[in-house]
């Protein structure tokens, strides 16, 4: 767009000169969708142009663009919506998009897995600084722990000391004089509470045992009870009481015999209980008596069962109580064995490897009286060891090891496509799944231009992400972009396309280095002049380069060309010298009819020809009245 005003230059009353003057202005901009855009100084040369986008939108594009010889310096940006990618899969956690959308206003689901609990609230959004709740955490439960282990007559102890994590274990501990009744290992559960577990109930030392001559009185046989011995007739206790009391250990103490008053029986050194067991005589320590031993709940007995006084001598050595271990557990096939002690009581957790399940109702094998563990376990396949070979690609499921009904889903690889259904289940065997294929375009026999020609910049190549350059014929000029790419969508990106150049006017010959007002030289162009009643704004745009002359040159995909800048080039590729104006009336006529500057020729003061002419700047002037 252009606007024109003439200038009247007066001495006194005496005409002088008439300047006209042309200013240029850019094309009207309109603000991109979801933006605006600020001009300042309108869309006059030198004025720039500013752009925001909406809440949400981002800029794609120059941000400001600047108005230069009525062409803006960049294409008009646009406002995309803003995507805010993926959010991160926490630690011992996963993400759901409910929308299946990342882009702004999306909503994320974060969920924790068993035996976590998230520490922060569970919805993110996608916000104009990214997702929200971005320091998200899944953070393992825990059970009670410190005075909250403490049990009726015990407490629970941790395996692994002060751990009460999900999935920890911890043993019933029971005081002094009691024992476990039930199971004596209890696991932190998914809901912060330990397990059922066993209690601690008071020893039993059962029915005391004693020799023939001895009746005893009693009334409990549990820790801390007592029992009154009398001898039978014609005996006497032997020692300096006659009461057994029930130990903490659950045997009695102390060993209580008669002997006859008339006459001293042979007997047998005492003989102390071994560790962990008791020893029970058939007649106390006198000749002939048989002692036999009986170890607690965990031990063995190592040695003879039994002992005999003979002629104050026990025969043979002492019997000890040894502890029972199973052992470490033995691992079956295709299994993993996870345990904490081996005595007998202690627990050990089977768990199958992937595409094998427990063949079985339990998962749980326990160190028995014998030594051994059991029930012994095995694992079965459920039919889906391996996942099908994908190239180009990758699997995701969410669970913790595949197992029957488990599904994964395929994602492709950037550059290539499925062909297929994207998921496949585990049901004895994986389900047919798809493939990734590679993102191919059209071939180059496909790829046309009007009046130019399309070249692969690979040969023959046409995947995704491949280029191609668009050149135009001798004649044609490209408007628009000189590179075709190919897109995820199995297209060619859009590209220019070659115009016709048009008749240019025709501008040649020498223009006058300077205008001579009123005997003064001036060198340069008003570049704003008040005229009138109204204002007058003027603009200067510098007029391109005129060749002499030359052949017309083919145009080369690289340059990507305005309209102003089309017309220049075509003014170069077509004007000859012929066209040329041959004298300064043809030369004011020919500018006069496009409303260029009016200047009059210099002439020498010996022959009277024109001198040399420079390329001045064309000034358009808007006039507001």
């Amino acid at each position: 767009m252009a606007y024109v005003v003439n200038i009247f230059i007066f001495i006194g009353y005496v005409f002088v000169a008439e300047l006209v003057i042309v200013i240029s202005v850019c094309p009207t901009i309109n603000p991109p969708y979801q933006g605006n855009v600020s001009l300042v100084n309108g869309t006059f040369n030198g004025s720039e142009a500013s752009f925001t986008c909406a809440k949400g939108y981002v800029i794609n594009g120059s941000d400001v663009i600047t108005c230069k010889n009525k062409t803006w310096s960049a294409p008009v940006p646009v406002c995309l919506l803003l995507d805010c990618e993926v959010p991160p899969v926490p630690p011992n956690g996963s993400v759901r998009l409910i929308s299946g959308t990342t882009t702004y206003g999306s909503v994320a689901v974060l969920a924790c897995d068993t035996g976590y609990e998230p520490s922060l609230p569970e919805y993110s959004y996608c916000d104009v600084d990214g997702w929200t709740n971005s320091t998200f955490e899944c953070q393992i439960k825990s059970c009670p722990s410190g005075d909250w282990l403490k049990i009726p007559n015990g407490i629970l102890t941790p395996t692994v000391s002060n751990i009460t994590d999900y999935g920890s274990t911890a043993l019933v501990t029971c005081n002094v004089g009691y024992v476990v009744s039930g199971d004596n290992v209890t696991v932190c559960d998914a809901d912060s509470r330990w397990r059922d577990h066993g209690s601690c109930v008071e020893k039993d030392c059962g029915q005391p045992v004693v020799n023939a001559y001895i009746n005893l009185t009693y009334v409990k046989t549990t820790f801390r009870s007592i029992a009154i011995a009398r001898c039978q007739t014609g005996y006497d206790v032997d020692g300096s009481t006659d009461i057994i009391e029930c130990g903490h250990d659950g045997f009695w103490r102390p060993d209580i015999r008669c002997v006859k008053k008339a006459y001293h029986i042979p007997e047998c050194p005492a003989v102390d209980p071994p560790i962990n067991g008791n020893i029970s005589f058939s007649n106390g320590p006198f000749n002939g008596s048989v002692g036999t031993l009986a170890c607690k709940e965990g031990y063995k007995i190592s040695g003879k069962q039994t002992i005999t006084c003979s002629n104050g001598t026990w025969s043979g050595q002492r019997p000890v109580c040894e502890l029972i271990d199973c052992g470490s557990p033995v691992p079956t096939a295709k299994s993993t064995v996870t345990y904490g002690e081996t005595k007998v009581g202690s627990k050990a957790v089977v768990d199958c490897t992937t595409g094998y399940e427990i063949n079985g109702a339990t998962d749980t094998m326990m160190c028995r009286q014998n030594g051994t563990w059991g029930p012994e376990i095995t694992c079965f396949k459920t039919g889906c060891t391996d996942l099908p070979a994908i190239n180009n690609g990758k699997y995701t499921f969410y669970a913790d090891k595949i197992r029957n009904k488990t599904t994964v889903t395929l994602a492709c690889n950037n550059g290539y496509t499925l062909s297929g259904v994207d998921s496949s289940v585990c049901d004895g065997s994986w389900s047919q799944i798809g493939l990734c294929e590679k993102i191919r375009c059209p071939p180059k026999d496909s790829m046309t231009i009007p009046n130019g020609a399309i070249t692969l910049n690979a040969k023959d190549v046409t995947d995704y992400g491949s280029t191609a350059l668009v050149a135009c014929s001798v004649g044609y000029v490209l408007m628009g972009e000189s590179i075709t790419t190919c897109q995820a969508d199995k297209t060619w990106s859009a590209h220019g396309s070659c115009e016709q150049c048009t008749n240019p006017m025709e501008r040649t010959g020498d223009y006058p280095q300077a205008y001579t007002i009123s005997g003064a030289s001036v060198g340069a162009l008003i570049v704003g002049i008040i005229v009138g009643v109204g204002s007058t704004v003027v603009y200067m745009r510098r007029k391109s380069p005129v060749p002499k002359s030359g052949p017309n040159k083919p145009t080369t995909a690289s340059r990507n060309l305005s309209s102003a800048q089309r017309e220049d080039e075509c003014d170069q590729t077509q004007m000859t010298d012929r066209n040329k104006p041959n004298n300064e009336k043809q030369q004011k006529s020919r500018a006069n009819d496009d409303t260029r500057v009016v200047v009059n020729s210099i002439y020498d003061s010996a022959g009277g020809n024109p001198q040399q002419r420079h390329d001045y700047d064309e000034v358009e002037v808007e006039m507001n009245q």
